[in-house]
């Protein structure tokens, strides 16, 4: 029967709450870092109560997050799902069907007319439960893109399209690591960047985190951006809340720097190679100092 559907031509967080309460909105397509700026407003009550289906996407986000959000979502009774996509497949790639929930942060199930494999570096399929790069095939997949010569960086031996994104597939679920070219690599092991953004998210006096990779004795180490709450949070504090929740590996060895905001693009998607700029000036004064 369809419906309206309502575009904003730009993102302004104020006038999107405003929209959801006065046009009574009932479906929503949308990002992690509005679903963080939702869950962390204290003003935002009665704005999504007639919603009651929400989606999102572009990036993961992690299970205290989807929690959060979906308290305020139509009385705290609609759970904000998970969908995972990109042009190159024509849109959602996964997804769950209407109605089902789903509290463990998957992106869904594989969508009809898709196969999926998940492998290593090696192409080699990995097992169930062990993270690789997903790789696709099917009816809507692209044939490849626009008078770009065929590439093994795009497609496989075998015409399987490489997507550069890291998941893991457990009981019939997939869930989104990262994107392969933002992980690091310590020492070998790999440590994706998402993820100890995802704890920090979970941290009750974080509004907002990112990491990054940096340079250090010829490997990389993480090193975490972090907008506090307040000022009663230190950076000795969120070290020790990272170190209980991650494998040794994945600590954030370059230490924690707080900052006034995450720099994003107008999609909400993270802008690393701003932060990395900002470490390397930072490394630059601290050397000038010595």
């Amino acid at each position: 029967m369809g419906g309206t559907v309502f575009w904003m031509p730009n993102f302004n967080y104020p006038a999107f709450l405003e929209y959801h309460r006065r046009l009574k909105i009932s479906f929503c397509l949308t990002v992690p870092p509005i679903c963080l700026l939702i869950a962390n407003d204290s003003n935002v009550r009665d704005h999504f109560n007639d919603l009651k289906f929400a989606i999102a996407g572009a990036a993961p986000m992690g299970p205290e997050l989807q929690d959060a959000v979906s308290a305020k979502f139509g009385h705290g009774k609609t759970m904000v799902t998970q969908t995972y996509g990109m042009s190159e497949v024509a849109g959602s790639t996964t997804c769950l069907a209407y109605g089902e929930k789903d509290m463990t942060a998957s992106v869904g199930r594989l969508l009809q007319n898709l196969d999926a494999r998940i492998v290593n570096e090696n192409d080699i399929d990995v097992e169930p439960g062990q993270e690789g790069e997903l790789l696709l095939n099917g009816l809507t997949v692209f044939k490849g893109y626009h008078k770009a010569p065929p590439s093994s960086d795009v497609f496989d031996s075998n015409g399987w399209f490489r997507t550069g994104d890291i998941v893991r597939f457990e009981k019939g679920l997939f869930y989104l690591v990262d994107r392969k070219k933002e992980l690091i690599k310590y020492k070998g092991n790999q440590v994706a960047l998402a993820e100890l953004e995802g704890f920090l998210l979970s941290h009750p006096q974080i509004l907002d985190a990112a990491v990054i990779g940096v340079a250090s004795k010829g490997t990389e180490v993480p090193k975490g951006y972090v907008v506090a709450r307040d000022g009663d949070v230190s950076a000795e504090h969120i070290l020790s809340f990272i170190k209980e929740r991650v494998s040794n590996h994945k600590q954030l060895r370059s230490g924690v720097v707080f900052v006034d905001q995450i720099p994003k693009s107008p999609s909400g998607k993270i802008l690393r190679r701003v932060l990395k700029d900002m470490s390397r000036a930072d490394s630059k004064a601290k050397g000038a100092k010595l």
